[in-house]
């Protein structure tokens, strides 16, 4: 049952994808508020 939810942990793609998106919105609107201030 461990491995199991290890394993689905691991090949979750939506996921990480997500979170990697989220990050590179966040990191774009900081460039992007640094430029116009």
């Amino acid at each position: 049952m461990r491995d199991r939810n290890v394993i689905q942990y691991s090949f979750n793609p939506f996921s990480s994808r997500t979170h990697f998106h989220i990050h590179s919105v966040y990191y774009l609107v900081i460039l992007y508020s640094f430029r116009n201030s």
